[in-house]
């Protein structure tokens, strides 16, 4: 029986982050073959710290401790955006914040969510998400690159949401599933799973990839406008997720853009 299949892993260093270099362009490579033929990869990066990784859960925890009168207040007129909790998804619990990685934002989440204030909570976002989307920035240019396009036509349009997410334990007659077959409306996501096991990518031939997380690492996930985007033939990637802990990402979306082809 040959071994179970697992994602493509890509290693970002300072080496394979400077544009120009034949490591650069290798990895243009990977990445572009990784999306093509899984519509995800794991990337390995000591881009954000661990400690700063687990401050970040650590403090995020707080958020699912709020009153649900606290938390709705987190909202947005596009769904999904703001507070989730749905009862078509009974483990899943989420916040968003648009524009998650500035300053601005971020404070003025933490200022509506905690009105006496979360200083090391506001402090901590802000430095992981803007990491974060420096991953999310580096990885859409080589995706970008490898297509010999420029990525200056999207930079206008694209607005990053920091997401923190929360799966609970089923309880007895509960599907363990929390989220069903899927694919993301964004552009590209970034997930740091905080070392729960439970993605899943399906195959295109049907089978299931289970992603076995490990520190250092990270999942970046092609959403449905990559996937059709200038006819790359994307994998139409869904997974499962096991509710047991909170995970956070980072989510690219772009307004209507023309590209010239």
């Amino acid at each position: 029986m040959p071994p179970p299949q697992k994602l493509p892993v890509i290693n970002l260093d300072p080496q394979t982050q400077n544009p120009g270099t034949h490591a650069w362009s290798s990895t243009c490579d990977d990445v572009r073959r990784a999306l093509e033929d899984y519509g995800c990869f794991v990337v390995s990066t000591n881009n954000i710290p661990c400690d700063l990784r687990e401050a970040m859960f650590e403090l995020s925890k707080d958020l699912f401790c709020l009153p649900m009168e606290t938390k709705v207040k987190n909202s947005s007129p596009i769904l999904g955006f703001g507070y989730g909790n749905y009862s078509s998804l009974p483990l899943y619990e989420s916040f968003g914040i648009e524009n998650g990685a500035t300053m601005d934002a971020t404070r003025s989440f933490t200022h509506l969510l905690f009105p006496s204030g979360n200083d090391a909570f506001c402090k901590t976002a802000f430095d992981y998400m803007k990491l974060l989307s420096e991953i999310h920035h580096c990885v859409m240019r080589m995706v970008f690159d490898s297509y010999g396009l420029e990525d200056k036509q999207f930079e206008g349009s694209m607005f990053y949401l920091a997401r923190f997410m929360k799966y609970r334990a089923p309880i007895i007659g509960e599907s363990p599933i929390a989220l069903g077959p899927h694919s993301d409306k964004s552009y590209l996501g970034i997930l740091d799973d905080n070392g729960v096991t439970g993605f899943e990518v399906k195959t295109i031939n049907g089978e299931w990839i289970n992603h076995e997380p490990s520190p250092s690492t990270f999942v970046v996930v092609a959403g449905e406008p990559l996937m059709c985007f200038n006819n790359m033939d994307f994998l139409n990637y869904v997974n499962t997720e096991e509710g047991r802990a909170s995970k956070c990402a980072i989510e690219s979306y772009c307004g209507v853009t023309t590209i010239d082809r």
